[in-house]
């Protein structure tokens, strides 16, 4: 779902980590936050994620370092059903996260602050990925989600609302983040 895992997937695919003497196994983890809790726990040697996740796990003692970042973007919207078309008119409202401490939590609340909203105002789910969180705004089930890039053509098709582009609210993002335990 996300055009920073490009390198480490075409490295993988090409044979480049094996032709280095590396044995690798790609494992997609359902948020941040369980990467960073199997990097903390040491069955993954190496995660990517998201700035949040490892700036919280180091600040509950997890001892863990970032030696390397990329993509200095902000990639995602808040996108909402037809109706809503602000937003302040959240206030009441459903909106999906990955889980809770993720990207999608923090970028969410940071949005609702910056937009005069407190995250207690809304009800913040946590109900998985960027595929489940769009399916739960096309039925009906939330209200609204941040989503990526990747599915911006499809929310104009479904006449969804791109509320807030969040580059407007956050202009430079360390998507991408290399994290190692110490």
């Amino acid at each position: 779902d996300s055009p920073d895992m490009l390198p480490t997937l075409v490295a993988e695919h090409s044979g480049y980590f094996s032709k280095e003497g590396l044995e690798t196994r790609p494992v997609v983890f359902r948020s941040g936050v369980q990467l960073m809790q199997s990097v903390i726990g040491g069955d993954a040697q190496i995660g990517i994620c998201s700035a949040p996740e490892p700036i919280q796990a180091v600040g509950a003692g997890a001892k863990i370092k970032v030696p390397w970042g990329n993509s200095n973007l902000m990639p995602f919207a808040v996108v909402s059903r037809p109706e809503i078309r602000t937003i302040q008119d959240l206030k009441g409202r459903k909106i999906a996260i990955s889980s809770a401490g993720s990207l999608t939590d923090f970028l969410t609340r940071h949005v609702l602050k910056n937009k005069g909203l407190e995250p207690s105002q809304v009800s913040l789910l946590s109900i998985g990925g960027v595929s489940t969180r769009f399916a739960a705004l096309m039925s009906g089930g939330v209200d609204a989600s941040l989503i990526s890039a990747a599915y911006f053509p499809r929310a104009r098709e479904s006449k969804l609302n791109l509320l807030l582009m969040l580059s407007e609210v956050i202009p430079e993002w360390p998507l991408s983040v290399i994290c190692v335990r110490e």
